[in-house]
């Protein structure tokens, strides 16, 4: 980070000025001991008296040289070049730094979560959160480049300047002690979804007691389980499914295969983000969504704890994208509707 003067760093200036000042006019001072009194007995100390105990020759004529060429430096030019330093901008942030010194910021992302991230077929990205960022980016006035990230490296907050910024991370509390949240630009509605053919499952109320499937330690399992949620900033959560059989799946894909496997068959249900359920929908999976969402889950941006500076820049540049309706835009275009708006 680039130096910026203090108050506490002029005065030293000063008082060496002050002190080589006083040590080049000794003749005009009355000298008692190793003290000087001014006219008005106001105490001044001699650099040239500060000398350390056992103190070389050659250091002391090292230091007097430097007290010297002090003194014929005027307190006025000094003052100059200390007002001139203070008016230089202060440092950003180290990512922000960064990131404006390389004019590019750099995205973690999953090369294969549809509709939120992945990688086509000629080598670059798409989906909800690439445009999201590349929007982002647009508004801090950089490039944007994405970098395949697994997801477990993202949390633990040990980025090591690989990325700059990771979308799509639920802020919880145990995530802020590694990472700051600078905004949140979009919502998770937990959704209930079975198979197209099921005819009992008309409310999310009658999938109580059903084997109703999920990824495992999402926040759809801990719904289901009624786990305490460490979410931040959650807006409060009405259970509609009693005593469900849980279905734990290690991904979505794999509760998607079993659902579609028939109705009854593996799954009754399947509880997920609405936008996930309506991508599997027009990918031709054989389900139907089930009432409203069940749960609001906020959807963040993170990076790296110890910069307050670009934090602010990513928040700025997520409330300008939802002013000018980019944000909501962007959602339709993925899935449908507006998950950007609570």
């Amino acid at each position: 980070m680039r130096w910026r003067a203090t108050a506490s760093d002029i005065w030293m200036q000063g008082w060496m000025i002050t002190s080589a000042s006083h040590c080049a006019s000794r003749s005009s001072w009355h000298h008692s001991k190793e003290r000087y009194w001014s006219a008005d007995n106001a105490p001044t100390t001699c650099l040239m008296d500060l000398a350390k105990p056992g103190e070389s020759p050659e250091d002391q004529s090292k230091r007097n040289e430097i007290v010297s060429m002090l003194s014929r430096m005027s307190i006025a030019t000094v003052s100059l070049l200390l007002l001139c330093a203070l008016s230089m901008p202060g440092s950003a942030g180290p990512v922000l730094d960064r990131v404006r010194q390389k004019a590019v910021l750099v995205v973690a992302v999953d090369p294969a979560w549809p509709p939120f991230s992945w990688r086509k077929d000629d080598g670059s990205f798409d989906g909800f959160d690439v445009d999201v960022l590349t929007g982002v980016a647009r508004r801090l006035g950089v490039e944007v480049r994405f970098e395949v990230a697994e997801f477990s490296a993202v949390i633990s907050g040990r980025w090591q300047g690989a990325w700059d910024v990771s979308p799509s991370v639920t802020p919880t509390k145990q995530r802020a002690e590694k990472l700051d949240f600078p905004a949140v630009y979009a919502f998770g509605l937990g959704s209930l979804a079975v198979h197209r053919d099921n005819t009992t499952i008309r409310t999310p109320a009658d999938a109580s007691g059903k084997r109703i499937g999920a990824v495992r330690s999402s926040e759809y399992e801990k719904y289901l389980t009624r786990e305490p949620f460490d979410i931040l900033d959650i807006p409060p959560i009405k259970y509609q499914i009693d005593r469900p059989v849980v279905v734990p799946f290690e991904t979505s894909e794999g509760g998607y295969e079993s659902l579609a496997k028939g109705n009854g068959v593996e799954l009754d249900g399947i509880v997920d983000s609405l936008s996930t359920l309506m991508s599997e929908i027009g990918r031709g999976r054989p389900i139907k969504i089930i009432g409203q969402p069940l749960l609001y889950t906020p959807t963040a941006i993170a990076i790296e704890k110890g910069d307050p500076e670009f934090a602010a820049e990513l928040k700025g540049a997520i409330d300008r994208l939802r002013e000018d309706g980019m944000l909501e835009s962007i959602s339709l275009k993925w899935f449908g509707i507006d998950t950007t708006a609570r």
